[in-house]
């Protein structure tokens, strides 16, 4: 255990595959028969039912790492903490991968119970070293009251600390939708903090991606569309649709989608509501409008890059491009890092490298990326 002195190491964003064969056990006998069903076509690359979307990381029948390929960390929590010691990490964030669109389904009572086996399975799953392994939980977000439902019993029974969700919204829901604000509540009164995490995914003709099926062949199109665009649409959505104005203490982040673009999102939001306001203004000869369908801009009392810097937060890789000047332009208390780990393309000695990466940081700055951001965030003791 580190004492008050030493760096108590925080991997925001690390990942284990779950395999079916070691959480069907947890899945309800009702709707099990439904999520295998699933969970065959995620593995084998194919549509889900309703037109959930297919993972661009699936190649010839198999997804690439989800089938035990890479570090034995990704499925067994004595590997992974073995790795972590090596690594001088004291604690790792962990996040689904493909099981993630199970949630997603169509059939809101089949959604429901996906997450909640998968969030059984990261409760028994981080019981091997509960102050150390912090898997998120997964919700059906796309059927808002099960969603709820299945937030209280997560963060209440299952003790999970961290909720996740894919940045992409459902078809008929967007994120500032009033039918979310319930979630929203409960997230802002339990201080779960939520994190979007994307992976590149291809078009599925009901899902609201970005890609399109001309950048199917482009993994680096994929990767760009995946990651960044759908994160900042996401951001974009919870700020100026007004998500953090209703819920000023709810904690909103990113992990996996790079930094470089961050401060020019969070600038342009400024200077478009800036300009909104004075064109509303000039015509409204000074009165104020009442809020309009897409959000409450003529409300905010806060430019969207400080109701970010009061309640945002992004998960930068340790050498990610732009690192140091993000963390200058965005604040030092926003900012966290993670590894990958157990990705064929997790950084190693994730301290070192981004040490090295911020040479201009100071050294209490970098102690607040590395550690203290992430405790006072997730409340981590």
């Amino acid at each position: 255990m580190t004492t008050a002195t030493e760096l108590k190491v925080i991997d925001c964003d690390s990942h284990f595959w779950q395999p079916l064969a070691m959480w069907e056990k947890f899945i309800d006998d009702q709707y099990h028969d439904s999520i295998v069903q699933a969970v065959d076509h995620v593995i084998g690359g194919k549509p889900l039912p309703g037109g959930a979307f297919v993972s661009a990381s699936t190649r010839g029948g198999a997804v690439l790492g989800a089938l035990g390929k890479n570090h034995p960390g990704g499925d067994h929590a004595v590997a992974r903490l073995e790795w972590m010691d090596s690594e001088g990490i004291d604690v790792q964030v962990i996040y689904p991968t493909m099981m993630a669109l199970l949630p997603c389904l169509p059939d809101a009572d089949v959604a429901a119970s996906a997450a909640r086996a998968l969030n059984r399975y990261a409760a028994d799953f981080a019981f091997a070293a509960p102050d150390r392994l912090k898997p998120c939980m997964v919700l059906p977000f796309y059927h808002p009251e099960q969603a709820v439902e299945e937030f209280h019993y997560a963060s209440g029974e299952l003790g999970l600390e961290v909720a996740f969700c894919p940045p992409t919204p459902s078809a008929e829901c967007g994120w500032s939708d009033p039918k979310l604000d319930p979630l929203w509540q409960a997230m802002q009164d339990a201080g779960v903090p939520l994190t979007f995490h994307e992976f590149p995914r291809l078009p599925d003709g009901v899902t609201p991606l970005v890609a399109r099926n001309s950048y199917k062949n482009s993994p680096p199109m994929l990767s760009l569309c995946g990651r960044v665009v759908e994160a900042q649409l996401a951001l974009m959505d919870m700020i100026l649709g007004g998500v953090l104005h209703r819920f000023p203490k709810l904690h909103v982040g990113i992990a996996e989608a790079f930094v470089a673009w961050l401060p020019a999102w969070l600038a342009l939001m400024d200077r478009m509501w800036e300009r909104s306001m004075h064109k509303t203004n000039t015509e409204f000869t000074g009165s104020r409008p009442s809020r309009g369908a897409h959000g409450p801009h003529a409300e905010f009392t806060v430019l969207p890059a400080d109701q970010f810097r009061r309640q945002g937060f992004v998960i930068a890789f340790p050498d990610d491009l732009w690192l140091e000047e993000t963390i200058k332009f965005v604040g030092e208390d926003n900012v966290m890092i993670g590894s990958d780990f157990p990705h064929s393309s997790a950084v190693p000695n994730a301290v070192a490298t981004f040490k090295a990466s911020t040479p201009g940081l100071s050294a209490a700055t970098q102690r607040k990326v590395l550690s203290e951001n992430p405790q006072r965030l997730y409340g981590f003791k």
